[in-house]
């Protein structure tokens, strides 16, 4: 009578509490921690939804209320934002949160483009950074933290993001910073050192000028917000190297920033490369400060060169870029994955050198590297663990070979979080974000994230992209920078191919818009029911 008493019972007891699947799948819609409170004020980088929309979405999931400024007071990309009524519009909301998380590039600048084009005066720039102290005399309790950005160098000329005259001579001032930065190091051979002659008889001296002046301007602002770090008046601040390389102009300003920052405690100050992800990484910090928690990570990397993988875009390894953005995020990486709260199962290519995800070799491959990885990764999800993948094999896109592996397993529902867009940095801020907060919100929204990052960086960025490119924009002239007249055709034909991906891969998603920020393929926003 016993035994079927408490047969009776357990039967009882999972239909009323049901249990996880083997991959961590539960029918239970409730957060499984209770949701949070506080009111956080957010300037974010530009308008763009990673910086923006999909950052705010996460972080409100988590039961934070986020006020952010209005649409027509930010900027449009290489419109600057009016910052003068930014500033107003700080003064008059800060009295009313518990936390100010702000882009000193928008705040100074009036964007992260317009950062990298402005002629504005040296004084006009000082005055602005003076306005940071004005927020502690209007409200002492809150905390402020900002975000800023070195200005990056990309290896590829073009005015998309950059002055016009980057079109034409971005490729040699590239190059040229790059050995003014060996030179500066002492490293520089006699060949490269008739190199840099060539390359600066080659530019003219109005464009070095032009460059090299707002950089030097830009350089005097940062070490001003550091001086702020130092005396308190900025509570936390993350300064990043934007698309930079181990030998760069932007590497260039970082060392010569180096000795204002230094011996600044990891509590005030943190350094990594990155840019778009700052929001998502701050945010996830004050939400852990509100629940008064330290969540603690478990790297687990693909097998291969793993943390001394040197991603393309960066100037560091891996493993200090996953270090740098676990403590920003206000957690800590642990050795033994049984004390994690947060399993973060790093894609990391096994040779070491990440590739670009529109490249020929990113096709579904039978890698054995790969599938140990996620063979690893399905155990850990056994055993009920939280899984958050960065997929950073390749920049600007996926990982077929993963994404197919983790689909043939059924593990895509199953995990806290992924990531897989543009830079190394950009995954991993937002794995961790979203793979940190996922617990706090409620299912149906936890899991519509995933999705759009499945179907942004994977079946967009990672293969749509390149077909769309391929089909429509290069037959007629265009490339993803300039859509132009084609904008309807290329968003409708968006649209209708993603959701033909989500219907083939058994999504059980509705795609209800698509938009394409700033007019171009590059970047979609993704508006999903599931």
């Amino acid at each position: 009578m016993k035994s079927i008493f408490f047969l009776c019972l357990s039967l009882f007891l999972l239909t009323v509490f049901p249990q996880s699947t083997a991959n961590g799948n539960s029918d239970i819609k409730e957060p499984l921690k209770e949701k949070l409170s506080g009111k956080v004020l957010f300037v974010p980088l530009d308008e763009r939804p990673v910086s923006l929309d999909y950052v705010t979405e996460t972080i409100g999931g988590a039961g934070i209320e986020v006020i952010i400024p209005p649409r027509e007071l930010l900027s449009n990309k290489k419109i600057a934002a009016d910052t003068d009524k930014l500033w107003q519009w700080v003064f008059e909301e800060c009295p009313r949160v518990d936390y100010l998380v702000l882009s000193s590039d928008n705040m100074l600048y009036g964007g992260l483009i317009p950062s990298r084009i402005h002629s504005l005066d040296m004084q006009v720039l000082t005055n602005r950074v003076a306005n940071f102290s004005k927020i502690k005399k209007i409200n002492p309790k809150a905390k402020v933290y900002i975000f800023t950005t070195i200005m990056r160098s990309p290896r590829e000329g073009g005015n998309t993001e950059e002055p016009d005259y980057y079109l034409t001579y971005g490729s040699k001032l590239f190059q040229y910073s790059a050995l003014l930065d060996r030179s500066d190091m002492g490293a520089l051979t006699l060949d490269e050192e008739k190199k840099l002659a060539q390359l600066r008889a080659s530019i003219p001296q109005t464009i070095r000028s032009d460059w090299f002046n707002r950089r030097a301007r830009n350089l005097n602002v940062t070490n001003q917000l550091i001086g702020l770090n130092k005396k308190g008046i900025v509570d936390y601040m993350a300064l990043t190297r934007d698309d930079c390389a181990v030998y760069c102009a932007s590497h260039h300003d970082f060392r010569r920033l180096q000795d204002a920052f230094r011996g600044l405690p990891q509590s005030q100050f943190v350094t990594f490369p990155g840019a778009d992800e700052l929001g998502m990484v701050l945010l996830t910090r004050v939400t852990n400060e509100l629940a008064k928690v330290t969540p603690k990570v478990y790297i687990q990397y693909a097998p291969g060169a793993g943390g001394n993988t040197l991603p393309g875009y960066e100037d560091q390894p891996l493993s200090a870029t996953l270090l740098d953005h676990i403590i920003a995020a206000g957690g800590i990486t642990v050795a033994n994955p049984s004390e994690a709260d947060l399993i973060l199962g790093v894609n990391s290519p096994e040779n070491g050198v990440t590739g670009e995800a529109d490249a020929a070799h990113n096709i579904i491959q039978n890698r054995t590297s790969t599938a140990k990885f996620v063979a690893i990764l399905q155990d850990f999800l056994q055993q009920n663990k939280n899984v958050a993948v960065a997929d950073i094999a390749f920049s600007n896109g996926a990982d077929n070979t993963l994404m197919d592996l983790l689909e043939k397993e059924k593990m895509l529902p199953n995990l806290k979080a992924y990531s897989g867009w543009n830079t190394c940095s950009n995954s991993v801020g937002y794995a961790l974000g979203q793979g940190m907060l996922a617990d706090y919100m409620d299912v149906e929204l936890q899991q519509r994230l995933l999705f759009i990052r499945y179907l942004d960086d994977w079946a967009y960025q990672a293969d749509i992209r390149q077909a769309i490119e391929r089909e429509i924009l290069f037959p007629l002239g265009y490339d993803r920078n300039n859509l132009g007249p084609l904008e309807a055709k290329v968003k409708e034909e968006i649209q209708t191919r993603l959701q033909t991906f989500a219907d083939n891969h058994n999504f059980n998603v509705k795609i209800q818009e698509t938009s394409l920020p700033w007019h171009r393929a590059f970047n979609i926003k993704i508006e999903i029911e599931t």
